[in-house]
């Protein structure tokens, strides 16, 4: 079942912001992940308060941009491909991302009141020994759900890892009790026009889906998340 449409990296940049309120206003969008350390995460959280009190909120973990909410750490470089090596070399401590990671999750209750679901900025969360972290900060802030990602990422070479990842992740987070939302449209970020939606919107009794926007953006999926046409898709989904 369609669960949510989710926009990614609220709080981070105003022109992406507002593209996610209209979104929100116009009822494409019913969910939203915050960047908690993000530059604009207290007047998004603002506006959200004021306009949309019913959200529903995930916290869009992150440890690629801007600065840790704990103090100076390895794993903010800047941008994902960095990160990635670090991780990798075994120079990314795993208490330090946990404390991180605690303390961006408790920013978001702190502000909203609770924290609806977990995933991660770039999907960060997915990586092997991140998981476990993941696991104890659900279980220690209520059990939000936590998101993987869905099988029809594809097969391209960028993403054989990710869909390995994920489906390691998932059998972890069942078997610790925790719900999974299936997220979609990541293989297409900030792309996801008409017929990417229409595709998105297929099958949709495997599980509890969730499909995956960036609002402002990229121009052809702006343009779909303004259209009429995806408004009556999702009404027919829903």
């Amino acid at each position: 079942m369609l669960e949510c449409v989710t926009a990614d990296d609220f709080g981070m940049r105003p022109d992406w912001d507002a593209a996610i309120l209209e979104a929100l206003r116009r009822g494409v969008v019913t969910s939203v992940s915050v960047v908690p350390n993000g530059a604009t995460f207290e007047p998004a959280m603002r506006a959200l308060r004021r306009r949309f009190p019913k959200t529903r909120v995930a916290a869009h973990l992150n440890l690629v941009h801007g600065s840790p909410l704990t103090g100076p750490a390895t794993a903010f470089a800047g941008s994902i491909g960095p990160v990635l090596v670090r991780y990798a070399a075994g120079r990314v401590s795993r208490a330090a991302v946990e404390r991180e990671w605690a303390a961006q999750i408790q920013r978001v209750v702190t502000s909203w009141g609770r924290v609806d679901a977990l995933n991660g900025h770039y999907h960060l969360h997915l990586l092997p020994g991140l998981t476990g972290a993941v696991t104890r900060l659900a279980q220690r802030f209520s059990h939000p759900r936590v998101r993987v990602l869905d099988g029809t990422l594809g097969w391209g070479p960028r993403v054989v890892a990710l869909r390995a990842a994920s489906a390691r992740a998932e059998r972890h987070w069942t078997a610790a009790g925790l719900e999974v939302l299936s997220g979609r449209g990541a293989r297409d970020s900030a792309r996801l026009g008409l017929d990417k939606w229409r595709a998105a919107l297929t099958g949709l009794d495997r599980g509890r889906v969730e499909i995956i926007c960036h609002p402002g953006q990229g121009a052809e999926e702006s343009a779909a998340l303004r259209s009429a046409e995806l408004l009556a898709m999702l009404e027919r989904a829903a």
